[in-house]
């Protein structure tokens, strides 16, 4: 009887290896998987973030596009997001008060993880319409 009950724990501990061997791949990406969009969605706040208040900068009266994209590279650095691409729809400077305009960045998107099996954009892109200001 001594050996039945051997063999069974032995049985139990191969079956437990087996299943963490089946479970554990599930699980790591799982894991990765949840701090790699968290992290992608840090970085596309911190984005909008950026463009809000480029936008509002831009809707002032004295603003300019210069300043505008020197403010945006600015505040890309400070965060690591990399070089932006700034793309403003209209010359700021000559906007009459009311006229709508937009301010749109994008910038690269490195991964977190590198894991490679999870789908993550190469680009994050933000854009804000406002209006410009004026007495």
């Amino acid at each position: 009887m001594a050996i039945a009950i051997g063999h069974r724990k032995r049985y139990r501990r191969g079956l437990a290896l087996v299943e963490m061997a089946l479970v554990l791949p599930l699980l790591l990406m799982l894991t990765l998987g949840a701090i790699e969009y968290g992290w992608m969605m840090l970085r596309a706040q911190e984005l909008t973030n950026i463009v809000r208040h480029a936008a509002r900068l831009a809707s002032l009266p004295d603003a300019t596009n210069a300043s505008i994209e020197a403010e945006v590279q600015s505040r890309a650095s400070g965060t690591g997001l990399g070089t932006p691409s700034i793309t403003i729809s209209q010359n700021v400077a000559s906007l009459p008060p009311g006229e709508p305009f937009t301010v749109e960045v994008r910038v690269p998107y490195t991964s977190l993880t590198q894991f490679g099996l999870l789908p993550v954009p190469e680009r994050l892109r933000s854009e804000m319409t406002m209006a410009k200001e004026g007495a």
